[in-house]
């Protein structure tokens, strides 16, 4: 039965030779004529290899992958169709609807973005023109760089204004607090001498405190008994003012330099971040640099013309088998 088949189906192919031969042979002129470069322009690909740099974690994702996001972002595509002005260069009509449907597929088929084993990404850009695809393998890294930049550069500017923010409140209250030592010294003179009497990186508790006057009246004692006449009225008064305010006094000091250091503290990490947001960091280094395409990389045009004379001696042969087989079933259809 199998044989019959195979038998019937070579009868109709060779019966039907020549207009099989006339199909295939048409599609071949045609599809030579088609892959001409005056009607399929050559392609040529411009290839780089970058790997990340000054990337942080985030999340679980790897400084690879993050940067695969920021190639593949419409971010991306919108910046570079700015730049070099694509939907001109493609052919493409902006006031169309689906102008951004059309665009991204035409970019995406142009820019393909590959993940190697090495943990680097290969960029390679397709254009009719050799030039043009090397500058714009040039202008996906570059436009990396300042969407990464500008990402980060956002989130130490707001860690610098929280940083300035803090310091405007630390200033108020060293404001305050200046304020109402400023205000004692001039009231008690003799909370100052007190003051220098203390051991310094002392923190003073009200306990220890007392136990320290003993030490401190008799500095003040030594320093009265030099000057003349009143000693005994003026370090009466001196430990009376010593006895009421010292401790206030001496925590407004622990409390001003606490402030202080807080308030340098936050100074310098915003002039860190100001610092950041200056430098131009790159987050690529180039492991390839994008190349100048001398040959073309498609189409091929031997494939092309192959795959059309085989499409079209298939396609033709079974429509003339097909054919053969409905006017055979149609004929015992209309004898019974």
């Amino acid at each position: 039965m199998e044989n019959n088949n195979t038998i019937e189906i070579l009868r109709v192919l060779y019966k039907k030779r020549k207009p099989i031969l006339i199909i295939t042979s048409l599609a071949t002129i045609v599809s030579i004529v088609l892959s001409m470069p005056f009607v399929m322009k050559p392609m040529f690909k411009s290839t780089a290899v970058v790997y990340p740099a000054n990337i942080g974690p985030l999340s679980e994702e790897s400084a690879t992958e993050q940067l695969m996001q920021f190639l593949g972002s419409s971010e991306i595509r919108n910046e570079l169709n700015k730049e070099f002005d694509l939907a001109k260069h493609y052919k493409l009509d902006t006031a169309d609807s689906k102008f951004e449907y059309y665009y991204q597929l035409m970019f995406d088929e142009r820019v393909a973005l590959n993940q190697t084993r090495f943990e680097s990404i290969q960029i390679e850009v397709s254009d009719e023109d050799p030039v043009f695809a090397q500058k714009l393998a040039y202008g996906v890294i570059e436009a990396s760089n300042k969407l990464i930049r500008k990402s980060r550069n956002d989130l130490t500017q707001e860690l610098a204004d929280m940083h300035s923010k803090y310091m405007e409140d630390k200033k108020a209250e060293l404001d305050s607090v200046t304020g109402k030592l400023s205000k004692m010294s001039k009231d008690y003179a003799a909370l100052d001498f007190f003051y220098t009497m203390l051991p310094k990186n002392t923190e003073i508790q009200s306990g220890s405190f007392l136990a320290y006057l003993s030490q401190v009246e008799k500095a003040t004692t030594t320093s009265y008994n030099v000057l003349p006449g009143n000693e005994s009225t003026k370090l009466q008064d001196a430990m009376g003012v010593i006895g009421k305010k010292g401790l206030d006094y001496t925590f407004l000091n622990a409390k001003y330099k606490a402030e202080t250091d807080e308030y340098y503290e936050s100074y310098i990490l915003r002039e860190k971040c100001i610092r950041d947001i200056e430098k131009k960091f790159s987050y690529t280094i180039l492991v390839s640099k994008p190349n100048l395409p001398a040959t073309k990389s498609g189409p091929k045009r031997s494939m092309f013309v192959l795959m059309a004379t085989l499409g079209a001696f298939v396609f033709s042969a079974l429509f003339f088998v097909y054919n053969d087989k409905f006017k055979q079933l149609k004929a015992q259809i209309v004898k019974e």
